[in-house]
């Protein structure tokens, strides 16, 4: 598409040719090329969007939601993390210790507040009350580590302190163009026929919740089918693995056993030895490496094998680092299977001085 000013000097230097005389930049004639100029570049503007739209492959926003509806699919929405936390209470205390339903508690280390969905009570004699929350916002970040919501925002009395012994995973951002855009080529590529892996797993799919899914046959023997699902980094609710089984239940093929099954975590470890640029501190740019990874990881979804040379890549394009090796024990790509899939919580990084 052409710019502004070329087609403004196209316009410029046509009209001198055609009228023998040069004309100066502040002339009338000029003034009314540069408004016509700004006119059709703007047309070319809207029909180089119109263009983008049409097509799955390059649209985005709204119109790619469109795409999307035409072939049964819808973006999945944002989800809040959710799970149980313990409130204690004074050690020996003499009256039940209630806890109210809208306590606000939150993550050392993130910040990110999380809300009580209903009343607690510690009785006398219990140490402790295990309830549940819900953040407050929606998205990954919500995500918590355990033993990291540890902060009890909302004072209650006669509790000390709150703790969550799990990690909360099912937290989860909109999906975004990309990942749509992607399940949108595959409905096209494996085309679903009712009867074959596709089918199954672009239900599983369907749930809010689900992040990947695989489908296998025979695994159970003749006319069965097992499809595995995770959320992002982790293992789907008790909740969303009842609502894929539903799902399932309710438009398998006749005489055919489908049952929905949580995925099986691979640990991915990674150890490698790293030498910042010079202005950089080893820890923020190790920092940035094992979020790398680790986001590159919990993309890949069910069935994608973990590549040593798209680890290396992220290594090389992350700000800050001089020069990196990965230990020659974990150099070597991870193959997961379609029950499967990458997760990693152990990436040791050591600096190389000099």
């Amino acid at each position: 598409m052409e710019s502004y000013n070329e087609i403004f000097t196209r316009m410029k230097e046509n009209y001198e040719e055609r009228a023998g005389i040069v004309i100066s930049d502040e002339s009338d004639i000029a003034i009314r090329l540069r408004v016509l100029a700004g006119e059709i570049f703007k047309q070319q503007q809207n029909e180089d969007f119109i263009l983008r739209q049409m097509f799955p492959l390059t649209a985005t926003g709204e119109y790619l939601d469109r795409h999307a509806q035409s072939r049964g699919i819808t973006r999945k929405p944002a989800l809040y993390a959710s799970g149980n936390v313990q409130f204690y209470a004074e050690q020996g205390h003499t009256a039940n210790v209630v806890i109210p339903q809208g306590t606000v508690v939150a993550d050392a280390r993130t910040a990110k507040r999380f809300v009580t969905d209903e009343a607690a009570v510690i009785r006398v004699g219990e140490e402790y009350v295990l309830t549940h929350v819900t953040a407050v916002e929606a998205g990954a970040s919500s995500n918590a580590r355990g033993g990291n919501i540890s902060v009890l925002v909302t004072p209650v009395a006669g509790v000390t302190n709150v703790y969550n012994g799990s990690v909360f995973v099912n937290g989860c951002d909109e999906e975004s163009d990309e990942m749509l855009r992607e399940r949108i080529i595959e409905s096209y590529v494996n085309i679903s026929n009712g009867t074959n892996a596709a089918y199954y797993k672009a239900l599983a799919m369907s749930v809010d919740g689900v992040y990947s899914a695989g489908a296998i046959g025979r695994v159970r023997g003749a006319g069965t089918v097992n499809v595995y699902v995770c959320a992002e980094g982790g293992p789907v609710t008790n909740s969303v693995l009842a609502e894929v089984q539903t799902l399932l239940s309710g438009q398998r093929e006749l005489n055919v056993d489908v049952l929905a099954c949580q995925a099986q975590e691979v640990d991915v470890s990674f150890y490698l030895s790293l030498r910042p640029k010079s202005g950089y501190s080893f820890d923020s740019v190790s920092a940035a490496c094992r979020a790398a990874v680790t986001a590159y990881i919990d993309s890949l979804g069910i069935g994608r094998d973990v590549l040593i040379t798209e680890i290396s890549d992220l290594l090389y394009h992350t700000e800050g680092v001089e020069n990196f090796d990965i230990h020659s024990l974990y150099r070597y790509d991870r193959v997961i299977s379609d029950s499967q899939y990458a997760l990693t919580d152990r990436i040791t990084i050591a600096e190389v001085s000099g």
